[in-house]
């Protein structure tokens, strides 16, 4: 595997580690002051994910730097020598352990013509209303938890754009994984930053 992928620009270590996987690869990670952690996914659901657990989610836990996950697929698509993002997707939930990874998006955001999509998904009016005790239940509540999503990510935008950070705002309905990946489905060539335990749980 080493063979394969080392190059004159890339310099490649191998390492077996012993151990659980996600704490060894987090202590790994730290030890050797690595900038980014990059791991394929399977993908279980229902029993498979509740036996065998999940290690990427647990390395997300552990993991003090950012951890890029690439779901594995049994015919991976072709991939250019080099690739270009053209967008980089941060949901935000309105917390400060979600704006955390502001910071990792900036940094990958270095190029000017990348963009920055600031998303946060609000309950969908049905899921909303069976939120709340029907007796107490008014249009109004939703309509202002919209709106004060939209004003949210407002008040981010204007704060990047200050810095000269190209931004975009789109505030979805719905349950969060669901419409984040719907919407990273519209846009070319994206990145989702998310980052471990240290800055942002989840």
């Amino acid at each position: 595997m080493a063979a394969a992928i080392k190059g004159e620009d890339v310099w490649v270590e191998t390492a077996v580690l012993n151990g659980h996987p996600a704490e060894e690869l987090a202590q790994y990670a730290s030890e050797r002051a690595c900038g980014v952690i990059a791991m394929s996914t399977h993908g279980r659901s229902g029993t498979g994910r509740w036996v065998y657990g999940s290690t990427a989610d647990k390395l997300l836990q552990l993991s003090p730097i950012p951890v890029f996950l690439i779901r594995a697929q049994e015919s991976p698509p072709a991939i250019a020598s080099e690739v270009t993002f053209k967008t980089v997707i941060v949901p935000l939930d309105g917390s400060n352990l979600g704006e955390a990874a502001l910071s990792y998006a900036t940094s990958v955001a270095g190029d000017p013509s990348l963009k920055i999509a600031l998303v946060r998904v609000a309950p969908s009016d049905a899921t909303y209303h069976g939120m709340m005790d029907p007796e107490f239940f008014e249009p109004s509540m939703y309509e202002n938890a919209v709106k004060l999503a939209q004003d949210y990510l407002q008040d981010k935008k204007a704060e990047l754009e200050a810095e000269r950070y190209p931004v975009t705002v789109q505030v979805e309905e719905g349950f969060p994984a669901d419409q984040i990946v719907e919407y990273a489905k519209g846009i070319d060539n994206s990145f989702n930053p998310d980052v471990g335990e240290g800055a942002r749980r989840q």
